[in-house]
């Protein structure tokens, strides 16, 4: 039994999301974190996360601070008040390309991050270069701090121990994991037993390009590396990652 830690399904369309869906639970896909990026795209979400596996995340993009609509954080605390089964992401601080200024972002990770405090949420963060920046907002929270998960992980050892310090729950991707990077395979080993997740940030690769159709393929993969990186047996790795999500996402999901 199978779960996704981070993907944008909706992003697919409407009739190809149904479809995924359909052959992902044959697969024995069971329970899939479907993240938003902008207020633009919360209604598809909303009517993807009709699907009882679907839990949905609903957040402003650090990507997206530039364009923020007017009033996107009280659509966002909205959804929160009325939509009980859902949390807060993909949220976070990118300091690549893609970046716009890092004050900014800062500005509206925060607010988005107590509003998940307010709600009682878990939160998705996304982080690409800004790791002092992140660890330092999240040390300023302290053990307000709500459950959070590093999706995609990137970063090195060290900024895993102080992110597994505070309670962290670290996402891998198929980017990642089949790398050949060995410090993927380090940090990997590293996680926390009970924080480990694992995730394929479907339909998108790391640089935007589109996943090919076999998604419940890429993510049986993404199982079978992990597990063979850490010696476990796949069924094992299975139940674990699916408590994993359990333990995360406590609170609005049922199993």
């Amino acid at each position: 039994m199978m779960q996704d830690a981070h993907s944008h399904i909706q992003d697919c369309g409407a009739a190809a999301a149904v479809e995924l869906l359909r052959e992902a639970s044959s697969a024995g896909i069971k329970r899939i974190f479907c993240d938003s990026t902008s207020p633009l795209n919360f209604q598809l979400l909303k009517d993807l996360a009709s699907d009882q596996m679907i839990v949905p995340f609903f957040g402003l993009h650090p990507w997206h601070a530039n364009s923020a609509p007017a009033g996107w954080l009280e659509s966002l605390s909205e959804i929160m008040a009325t939509f009980s089964s859902c949390a807060i992401g993909e949220i976070g601080l990118d300091k690549g390309k893609r970046g716009p200024d890092i004050s900014l972002q800062e500005d509206i990770f925060r607010k988005q991050l107590e509003l998940a405090i307010q709600a009682r949420r878990p939160v998705t963060i996304h982080c690409v270069k800004a790791w002092k920046e992140l660890l330092d907002i999240l040390k300023s929270y302290g053990r307000e701090l709500p459950p959070f998960l590093l999706h995609a992980f990137s970063g090195m050892s060290g900024e895993l121990a102080e992110l597994a310090a505070l309670g962290a729950f670290v996402s891998f991707s198929p980017q990642a994991l089949f790398s050949g990077n060995p410090e993927v395979e380090t940090a990997l080993h590293s996680v926390p037993a009970d924080r480990l997740l694992l995730e394929t940030d479907f339909p998108y690769r790391f640089n935007g390009e589109v996943n090919g159709p076999a998604y419940a393929g890429l993510l049986s993969r993404v199982y079978g590396k992990a597990a063979g990186i850490l010696r476990v047996e796949r069924e094992k790795m299975e139940e674990r990652i699916w408590n994993n999500g359990s333990l995360f996402t406590h609170g609005i999901t049922a199993r």
